[in-house]
């Protein structure tokens, strides 16, 4: 801020000053008080003396009560300071809700293990059920109960077949089998 006149013209340049100070008074008030303080000078001018008293006996403005002038570019570094806070805050938190979110996805790999694991899981137990009901497909079929091992192999053909044309549509690599063991019959 450059060095402030010896001398205001008028009351409205004295006014100006005083407002650029950052204090706040009202226009009307300061021009009320140059008059009553006989500030006015008879040119109409304003001494920069009289306007430093009124305003350190009003405003109680001195030496150690100056306010900091900022300048422009301290107030620009201030703005980008806040602005920089703010955009990492925001980085943070964005931050923060992707890892929430990876939280519930899972490795591709993981979860063709786990489809794997329940394919299997599924074929064995229907290999189950069917080898325990077998002679009662035999008996609602009309056929001769000594054949239910052969039911039970042909049934555990068509679920290989079914289970590997299954496998051959996605990523799992298994092969199903039909199983070469003797099945006891019950």
């Amino acid at each position: 801020m450059s060095t402030p006149p010896q001398v205001f013209k008028n009351r409205v340049e004295a006014h100006r000053y005083v407002a650029g100070l950052g204090i706040a008074v009202a226009e009307r008030t300061f021009y009320l008080d140059v008059d009553r303080r006989n500030m006015l000078q008879p040119d109409k001018s304003v001494l920069l003396c009289d306007v430093l008293a009124y305003l350190r006996e009003k405003f109680d403005y001195g030496s150690q009560h100056q306010r900091r002038d900022i300048s422009a570019e301290e107030k620009q570094r201030e703005i980008d300071d806040l602005d920089l806070r703010e955009k990492r805050a925001k980085v943070a938190k964005l931050e923060r809700e992707q890892r929430a979110e990876d939280g519930k996805w899972m490795l591709c790999e993981e979860a063709w293990a786990q489809q794997a694991a329940l394919v299997g899981t599924l074929r064995d137990a229907l290999r189950h059920h069917f080898h325990l009901g077998q002679s009662s497909l035999v008996h609602l079929a009309g056929a001769d109960p000594a054949r239910g091992p052969e039911l039970y192999e042909g049934i555990e053909e068509i679920m290989a077949r079914a289970f590997n044309e299954i496998m051959a549509s996605g990523r799992i690599d298994v092969v199903f089998e039909a199983a070469d063991e003797e099945v006891a019959q019950p």
